[in-house]
């Protein structure tokens, strides 16, 4: 039995109190110094980010979002993708979590996987630190690696409620910010980026608008997922025919199945007044809506403004010269699937 078991907080009989990284950055944000200005005039965006933490991501260019934590007494290494609900846990080695009433989950084809209800204890990403944070426990230990860090689960969007999260792979950084309420500093984030950007309706799922050709579809925002995907009939609405995707390059994804798709490249893809010509976008006939993933967001800083609502981004022709990892935790591959687990 783990030594650590006397301070583990059971959940069989209750959720305790949630707490999400807003609030945490509200109290970070109240204990720093005050840099409050009595001029009427805009304030710069430095004087506007409270209770900011910085981290590096671990993986390269073609990885999913990958940051170092502390969990516990462990340092790891998790995956973090908005386009996901949950927080997302594995146990690993002395390190375990409580196991709480059974949580089924739906994954991205539709299939259900049965999780329990957990609490993480403690977790530290970079200077921020949180307590009893809810999680979902999978089913099978942690394996994989990162370095000397296990790779212990998943960081999804509930975790960020209430945050600005700065997605930057181009450059390896990713950034969890409070944006002011001061009259100095406007409503929105946006003034962070130099030169132009985008900026569009984000619902509470992190889904926005694509239009694709001549149709209009919700797509979420999924930097986990290897490839961006469409449903078939969203394609077949788009002017794809089953022809076309007969001579198309397939691909297999692994989501909760593995699903097999086609990728077809699409001549127009629009998100607000952001155009992109000549665009690659795997059909496949199980999914609930399309998802933009890593290859979208290889090309793009991004910010997921979640107090208000918006995602704003600015494409760069900077790219992550970092080693690849060659990790998802969703999985994609042209002719088949494998996911980095050592054999047994």
């Amino acid at each position: 039995m783990p030594s650590s078991f006397s301070r583990r907080k059971s959940v069989e009989n209750g959720t305790p109190a949630r707490r999400t990284i807003g609030g945490a950055l509200f109290l970070a944000a109240l204990l720093a110094p005050s840099t409050a200005s009595h001029a009427q005039t805009p304030l710069p965006p430095s004087a506007c980010i409270e209770g900011a933490t910085v981290v590096p991501l671990l993986g390269g260019q073609n990885d999913a979002p990958l940051i170092p934590v502390h969990i516990e007494d462990l340092d790891a290494a998790m995956f973090v993708s908005p386009g996901l609900r949950p927080v997302l846990i594995r146990n690993h080695g002395d390190t375990w979590f409580p196991l709480g009433p059974r949580q089924p989950l739906m994954a991205q084809d539709g299939e259900l996987v049965i999780t329990h209800h957990t609490v993480i204890d403690d977790i530290q990403i970079g200077t921020l630190s949180l307590s009893m944070v809810p999680a979902s426990l999978l089913e099978y230990d942690a394996t994989r690696m990162v370095g000397t860090r296990p790779l212990l689960g998943l960081l999804g969007y509930e975790f960020f409620t209430g945050a600005e999260l700065l997605l930057d792979i181009p450059h390896g950084k990713l950034a969890i910010f409070r944006w002011s309420d001061k009259k100095e500093c406007g409503d929105s984030p946006a003034r962070i980026f130099s030169g132009a950007f985008s900026s569009v309706k984000m619902d509470s799922t992190t889904h926005i608008a694509v239009q694709i050709g001549p149709i209009t579809r919700r797509f979420k925002l999924d930097p986990d997922l290897g490839v961006s995907v469409i449903p078939y009939a969203d394609a077949r609405d788009a002017g794809v025919s089953k022809a076309d995707l007969a001579e198309d390059a397939r691909i297999a994804t692994r989501y909760a199945t593995v699903q097999l798709g086609s990728r077809h490249r699409f001549d127009q893809v629009a998100i607000g007044s952001y155009t992109m010509t000549d665009i690659p976008l795997v059909v496949q006939k199980h999914l609930f809506s399309g998802a933009l993933g890593e290859d979208f967001f290889s090309g793009i800083v991004a910010l997921f403004d979640f107090p208000h609502c918006r995602f704003i981004f600015q494409p760069t022709t900077d790219r992550n010269t970092a080693p690849e990892l060659h990790l998802h935790f969703d999985e994609s591959h042209e002719g088949s699937t494998s996911i980095q687990e050592p054999h047994p």
